[in-house]
């Protein structure tokens, strides 16, 4: 969900919920002390063909590519964030319109997330998930149906002509 539908649901007396999404955006994206990659994030990325993978995040752009600088991962061709959907999280029209401009089927696509709503938008794409477990503990119990892994670490990517294999070691 957007902060602006979170904030309007809130429904506080005299509270602009397009000004305040604002504000919290622009003070996040002043703000990335402390972010940092996913363990193995960096590496995993780096293997893969750049045409390959996108990014869906909930996230305004402007913050998503923030983070992604500073977190010093690459950034890739496609992006869908917040402004680029009219239904967020657990909606799936961000990865239907991320397999789109990948020019994929959502059906053959790997979704990872680590959050409940990302994966529920996934499986309503028709996509397969795999959940990064180490940054949402919250959700564990309800998460753990899945394949996943802690993080990135574990896994390893082999691209050749006809696809990309995941293994996990």
């Amino acid at each position: 969900m957007r902060a602006v539908e979170t904030i309007a649901r809130q429904n506080q007396p005299g509270v602009d919920a397009e000004a305040e999404a604002q504000r919290i955006t622009e003070a996040e994206i002043a703000d990335v002390d402390g972010v940092e990659a996913i363990g193995g994030a960096r590496e995993f990325l780096q293997v893969l063909p750049m045409d390959r993978w996108a990014i869906v995040t909930s996230a305004p752009k402007a913050l998503a590519l923030r983070r992604i600088q500073a977190a010093g991962l690459p950034e890739p061709k496609v992006i869908i964030a917040a402004e680029d959907v009219r239904l967020g999280k657990p909606a799936p029209e961000g990865y239907l319109l991320a397999a789109e401009k990948l020019g994929v089927n959502a059906a053959d696509c790997l979704v990872f997330e680590d959050a409940l709503a990302g994966v529920q938008a996934g499986e309503a794409a028709g996509a397969k998930i795999f959940v990064i477990s180490g940054t949402n503990a919250h959700h564990t119990g309800e998460l753990s149906r899945y394949t996943g892994a802690e993080n990135y670490d574990a896994l390893r990517v082999e691209a050749d002509g006809s696809g990309i294999l995941l293994q996990l070691s």
